[in-house]
């Protein structure tokens, strides 16, 4: 390779290098992969009604219920503000896929009522992820009481929706 002469050229060279390599390289965190399909299930899992084989939609919910497991503590650390944001990119992409999905009791519902239950179901999942991004604004911004309340909120949300959606 030819040495180049000036340092203009060298940090010019630098730069466009350096830009390249952000515009293509990831922009955020990489996510968590789902979790394995044989992985045995928690006791929380099973007792939040997960226990429904491999479904699509039970592999979502898992990554839903780790993620909230985890932010449970780590809202309250400052120092764990990265792992959070991680682990609310997880639920927020798991949160999109649900919506994609159908929980597996819906062909047990009557069929004048399926209609209504599927856009109750989708808007209930819509409602979790604004949950999940106002949560993460407020990690962004350092507000921990705002995320400790925000992921009550979740779980609460989750609850809900655990009563609602499955047969359990």
């Amino acid at each position: 390779m030819r040495r180049l002469r000036r340092p203009a050229t060298c940090v010019s060279l630098l730069v466009f290098l350096i830009a390249a390599s952000l515009a293509l390289g990831p922009t955020v965190q990489e996510a968590k992969p789902d979790p394995k399909p044989d992985a045995p299930k928690s006791r929380a899992e099973k007792k939040k009604g997960h226990d429904e084989g491999d479904t699509p939609l039970a592999q979502q919910m898992e990554r839903i219920d780790a993620a909230l497991h985890m932010l449970k503590r780590g809202v309250r650390d400052p120092a764990q503000r990265d792992a959070c944001l991680t682990e609310i990119t997880n639920a927020q992409q798991a949160c999109l896929a649900s919506k994609l999905l159908a929980p597996k009791m819906t062909p047990s519902i009557p069929e004048g009522e399926r209609a209504a239950f599927l856009r109750d179901y989708k808007k209930g999942i819509a409602a979790l992820l604004i949950e999940f991004t106002n949560l993460e604004v407020a990690v962004l911004d350092g507000e921990t009481e705002r995320a400790v309340a925000l992921h009550k909120k979740l779980e609460s949300m989750e609850d809900e929706g655990h009563n609602r959606f499955t047969n359990e």
